[in-house]
């Protein structure tokens, strides 16, 4: 930049929202949501000591073990990733929470984003034999209780994984017909008997022969998304993949 340039850009007037948000920023730092501790870099809702306690996953061609083991015998899946475990207490649990009841969505795209770089270094280095989803399908809430509550949190994940990876993000395939208490607290006999037959999709002919990404904020039994897999497969769906954000 040339002395005429730099002298343009300090003569520049400055936008006095900008002034107040900065001061304001001064006065009141932002707050790491997980340890409450300020942080020190600006636009961030997390701080890097918690991003560090997160240890995210790193996955290789035997990935994800612990999220697909989960599935083994139960239902064929292509891929089953994970970004994080929860334990009680942890960051990561309680980056779910904020996202799930505290309409954080924020934090949910940020992640699906940290969520769809794993899979994009994964096709590039260790999945170069698995074919590539034709579309990502958040896990549906029943309509009930998306007005409920406001938002999808696994379709704000499903959005930031879409803008990543370049996989386009369907929302509309499969629908949840039935209304159906919270999953927490059940086990997992249970857990499987509250979705049982609750989805259906909204236009076979656009599911036959193609393979579907499921996304969901956490995995617990599995019982949720072996349901919609199963709906995606009875109406034609080749291949099923997951991706959630933690497994508890």
């Amino acid at each position: 930049m040339n002395f005429f340039n730099w002298k343009l850009q300090i003569l520049r007037p400055v936008d006095p929202a900008t002034w107040i948000n900065e001061i304001g920023r001064l006065i009141f730092p932002p707050i790491c949501f997980a340890c409450e501790n300020s942080i020190v870099k600006q636009r961030r809702q997390i701080c890097q000591s918690c991003m560090t306690s997160l240890e995210l996953e790193s996955f290789t061609e035997a990935y994800s073990t612990d999220a697909k083991e989960l599935f083994w015998g139960r239902i064929e899946v292509q891929f089953a990733i994970t970004l994080m475990q929860t334990q009680p207490d942890s960051a990561a649990k309680k980056i779910i929470h904020q996202l799930k009841y505290h309409n954080n969505t924020t934090i949910g795209y940020s992640f699906g984003r940290l969520l769809g770089n794993q899979l994009n270094c994964n096709f590039s280095l260790n999945f170069r034999n698995k074919k590539i989803p034709d579309a990502i399908i958040p896990v549906p809430l029943h309509y009930k209780k998306l007005k409920l509550r406001g938002h999808n949190q696994s379709t704000i994940i499903g959005s930031g994984l879409s803008e990543t990876t370049g996989i386009p993000l369907r929302e509309d395939l499969i629908i949840r017909k039935h209304f159906t208490i919270s999953q927490t607290g059940l086990g997992r006999f249970d857990r499987s008997l509250n979705v049982e037959n609750k989805f259906t999709v909204s236009n076979p002919k656009l599911i036959k022969n193609k393979h579907f990404l499921l996304v969901d904020d956490v995995v617990t039994t599995g019982s949720t998304l072996i349901e919609c897999a199963n709906t995606l497969l009875k109406y034609g769906a080749a291949n099923i993949s997951i991706a959630t954000l933690a497994i508890a």
